[in-house]
């Protein structure tokens, strides 16, 4: 923050804890491209849910460079952590989900869960998520689908 002006480096996450984690990395990385940003104030602040844009620096972070258009709240489902996304693949919007092992901070996608399979009903993937994460959250992913 500068002022009362706010820069979105890094995000948006679904959750303050992430970004949280990447507030450090974000700042030194926009102290290399400004060197005006010592003298900013590093933090977290919520966006608006009109905002769709990706952070700044989310290429140089390694961070996807399209924001996804929606993401839940994560779920438990026998000791591992789920969610659902809507993202632009191949200019086209689509639900996607990530999970999340208690041993690590990471969210990893779908494809890289043991049981994926394109072809099932569920991707391979637990059933009691795919059933909850789309009871609870149906109206807003279709919302998401459907915008332009």
């Amino acid at each position: 923050m500068r002022g009362k002006r706010r820069a979105l480096l890094a995000g948006p996450f679904p959750t303050r804890e992430e970004a949280e984690a990447w507030v450090a990395k974000a700042h030194a990385a926009a102290k290399q491209t400004d060197p005006w940003t010592h003298f900013d104030t590093p933090g977290v602040f919520r966006v608006p849910a009109s905002v769709s844009a990706p952070g700044r620096l989310n290429a140089e972070l390694g961070l996807p460079a399209d924001a996804p258009h929606f993401v839940s709240p994560p779920i438990a489902v026998h000791g591992v952590a789920w969610r659902v996304l809507v993202v632009t693949e191949f200019r086209k919007r689509t639900i996607a989900y990530e999970f999340r092992r208690k041993t690590t901070t990471a969210w990893l996608p779908q494809r890289q869960w043991p049981g994926y399979d394109l072809s099932g009903t569920y991707f391979g993937l637990p059933r009691q998520a795919v059933k909850t994460l789309s009871a609870k959250h149906g109206a807003d992913i279709d919302t998401a689908l459907a915008e332009p």
